[in-house]
């Protein structure tokens, strides 16, 4: 399953000046980044607790950052549920081309059948 947090990207500015803070979504070994649109100092940025401190707006943009996260997670979900979906459905189309291939097995050996009769006579 995929985990998601927060990530403070100082790549590009350094350590004095605000950076952007991204979603940080990790599966299998890969990363993709969703931007926030907010940008800390790397001061302002509690990476452990996964929180904004002293910043003026730290309530809010934590309360905008609890809710991307939630929205995050539910289209995850519906992704899993879709992929469990189409999963069952490859199953099912599984199964059906087994049966057939079973009743041509059994075709293919009556008509040996007939053949061997026809070729005895």
């Amino acid at each position: 399953m995929a985990t998601i947090s927060f990530y403070l990207d100082t790549r590009a500015t350094g350590r004095d000046k605000p950076a952007p803070l991204k979603i940080a979504i990790r599966h299998r070994n890969k990363a993709t980044y969703i931007p926030t649109d907010i940008y800390l100092l790397p001061e302002q940025w509690d990476a452990e607790k996964q929180k904004i401190v002293d910043h003026p707006r730290a309530v809010m943009y934590n309360n905008k950052l609890a809710h991307r996260k939630l929205d995050v997670e539910g289209e995850l979900l519906s992704l899993a549920e879709m992929m469990l979906r189409k999963d069952a459905h490859l199953s099912d189309m599984l199964a059906n081309n087994n049966k057939l291939i079973d009743e041509l097995c059994k075709q293919n050996e009556r008509t040996g059948r007939m053949i061997d009769k026809l070729i005895e006579k």
